[in-house]
């Protein structure tokens, strides 16, 4: 199980997430070195919990024509009921509750382009589609949010979320936006470095991704982070 950790800034917004994967519940399989964060046809996305959904979306969003984040979401909802489906009779509710998906996209609010970075997560998604758009989560601007790893209790993921709110900055108390951006860019390393420290599903490595107002996308290779001193 996957960490991702999303801050939205306005400017600009920050995905990222370690570079495990994992099959199996107990894991019979471990692969390392997967890039996490994707490119859509509106932004960036990524997701964390069940392998097999979140590999289905991303390669329909690698192919499909997306022109609204009601398709994303359609996307996301099919494929869960898929899996549901496909792992009849074994405790996908349980993987699917910890399954989740960041993503971004610019949109046109009271006549303003606005960066906007959405979550659906599995706990909520029947109830989200039940709703229609405007049951979408989004992340305000300045804050961040974290799909903790699923063998995360809720008390531990409320403390990592808190850790990173804790961190998180203003790009005034920077001189440049690229002091900001590196600033959050090792926030978010140290993050997956905290949840590989304690998680067996989490790597000690990142893949990251950036979505700026102007339209600006840029995805990064793997890289390691520092682990946690012992």
């Amino acid at each position: 199980m996957t960490i991702c950790v999303a801050m939205n800034f306005g400017a600009y917004a920050l995905l990222a997430a370690d570079t495990r994967t994992q099959w199996g519940d107990p894991p019979i399989w471990v692969e390392d070195g997967k890039s996490k964060v994707h490119e859509t046809p509106l932004g960036i996305i990524t997701g964390a919990g069940l392998t097999q959904a979140l590999d289905a979306v991303r390669l329909r969003l690698e192919s499909a024509h997306v022109e609204h984040t009601a398709h994303i979401r359609q996307i996301i909802h099919e494929e869960h009921a898929a899996a549901m489906e496909r792992f009849k009779g074994q405790p996908v509710d349980r993987w699917l509750a910890r399954t989740g998906w960041f993503f971004t996209y610019v949109t046109v609010v009271d006549g303003t382009s606005t960066l906007r970075l959405g979550l659906i997560h599995g706990n909520y998604l029947n109830e989200l589609a039940a709703y229609g758009d405007g049951a979408l989560y989004h992340v305000p601007p300045g804050e961040a949010r974290i799909i903790a790893p699923g063998e995360a209790t809720e008390a531990e993921a409320d403390e990592l979320h808190e850790r990173l709110a804790r961190e998180l900055r203003p790009i005034s108390d920077f001189p440049t936006a690229q002091d900001h951006f590196d600033h959050h860019r090792a926030l978010a390393g140290t993050m997956v470095a905290v949840a590989a420290s304690r998680y067996r599903s989490v790597s000690c490595a990142m893949s990251v991704g950036v979505h700026t107002l102007d339209g600006n996308i840029q995805v990064s290779a793997p890289v390691d982070v520092p682990a946690m001193p012992d």
